[in-house]
């Protein structure tokens, strides 16, 4: 079986965008599997790079920005249609393509061999431009009038998002591919889409926790090494000034926390975001954007993990630090509520409340057998639902009905 993966990078995200996958699907009997990607950060040989221009690229990018048409001007999609391995692939399956890697109007040419497999990350796929429409219902009813026109990474000079969204339903309402999602979360989205709602080839695969992830290590040992007392209660949490991410929660929560045990505060991410109140309330130990093997000896530090994200469609890093054996602080009516099976294992506080999380983390840190059974439990929870050699088979099963469908029809 020859499989192709497709993503808009390998490294970065890598356990959920097709990287990894291919790494465990190529150690399979008789499996073949490479991965195309618009940015290569890795040096393996099985991740091809798209060729490229830097400078066509920026005219494009540029064009794209000036006339708000995100996404219609990629051109990795054409170059996909006449690759040999695409065109010779038992399987083709699409991560985040929506970071200017491949082009809607290539979309219907791709989708309609019926051996394209798409795992949808995130909301993109059922609104007008946004990643994540928050509380904004317009995309159930076409966009237009978009109040969030200055999001990251999706600036639109000018309002095109109902125009955006109609060329996504003159699209997505002609085809019905196969979809993976990791979530109900996900699959809500697109079942409530006026874009998305006839789509019926749907399976749901959890991503997968990595075993190392689950090693039984000594907590003491990886507080040292961060410069942190044995018996100091750890905070950590991922720094970034990405609004979605609610990283204002945490901080405000944490300026009204007052606890008599010693507490440290651990993070990864952009150091500068963190104010300077905390670090003068609190030891700080900030660490930049970590890989997989710092990451793990990050979780391992902690006893309590803040995830305020305000959207997610998954949340690896919950499923990651719980793992990890820490307690997990999130906001209701995300998929985190969802992913961390709270109000059991993880602890979901009221949507947008700082006053929620503040609650809660008074609770764990003035209830330390709370705390050590949440951490107890969580551990056991993801070993049990997160399985990563499941979440690989899972889809190496579904690739094989779906090659052997098709050969069936080829055949007939």
């Amino acid at each position: 079986m020859n499989i192709v993966e497709v993503n808009y990078t390998d490294l970065s995200g890598r356990i959920f965008n097709g990287y990894d996958l291919h790494l465990s699907l190529n150690k399979m009997e008789g499996v073949s599997a490479v991965q195309y990607v618009a940015e290569k950060e890795s040096g393996t040989p099985t991740v091809k790079a798209f060729r490229d221009d830097a400078v066509i690229r920026e005219e494009y990018l540029e064009l794209e920005r000036s006339f708000s048409i995100g996404q219609l001007l990629s051109p990795y999609g054409v170059q996909l249609l006449k690759e040999e391995a695409f065109l010779d692939a038992d399987i083709i399956h699409l991560h985040i393509i929506h970071n200017n890697c491949i082009s809607l109007l290539d979309l219907p040419e791709l989708l309609k061999r019926d051996n394209v497999v798409w795992t949808i990350h995130d909301p993109w796929i059922v609104t007008g431009n946004c990643v994540y429409p928050l509380e904004c219902g317009r995309w159930k009813m076409g966009c237009g009038y978009c109040p969030r026109l200055n999001e990251a990474g999706r600036r639109l000079r000018v309002d095109t998002t109902s125009q955006l969204w109609n060329l996504k339903k003159s699209i997505f309402t002609q085809i019905n591919p196969h979809i993976i999602t990791a979530s109900g979360f996900t699959e809500k989205y697109l079942a409530e889409s006026p874009l998305t709602a006839h789509w019926n080839r749907l399976t749901r695969i959890p991503f997968g926790i990595k075993k190392r992830f689950l090693e039984p290590f000594c907590q003491s040992e990886y507080k040292r090494r961060f410069g942190l007392a044995p018996d100091c209660l750890v905070i950590g949490f991922r720094l970034t000034d990405y609004e979605i991410k609610g990283c204002r929660y945490i901080f405000e929560a944490l300026e009204q926390l007052n606890a008599a045990r010693p507490i440290a505060l651990l993070t990864t991410g952009d150091s500068k975001v963190l104010p300077d109140s905390l670090r003068e309330k609190y030891q700080c130990v900030t660490l930049p954007w970590l890989q997989e093997d710092d990451l793990i000896e990050f979780y391992r530090a902690l006893d309590i993990f803040l995830m305020t994200s305000l959207a997610e469609t998954f949340g690896l890093m919950a499923a990651e630090s719980m793992a990890c054996e820490t307690a997990l602080i999130c906001f209701q009516s995300t998929v985190l509520e969802e992913i961390t099976h709270a109000p059991d294992i993880g602890i979901a506080a009221a949507y947008r409340s700082t006053e929620a999380i503040a609650e809660a983390l008074t609770r764990l840190v003035e209830k330390p057998e709370e705390l050590a059974d949440r951490k107890r439990r969580g551990k056991r929870f993801v070993a049990e639902t997160y399985n990563y050699d499941r979440y690989v088979q899972q889809h190496l099963q579904l690739f094989r009905e779906i090659a052997a469908h098709r050969e069936g029809m080829y055949t007939k």
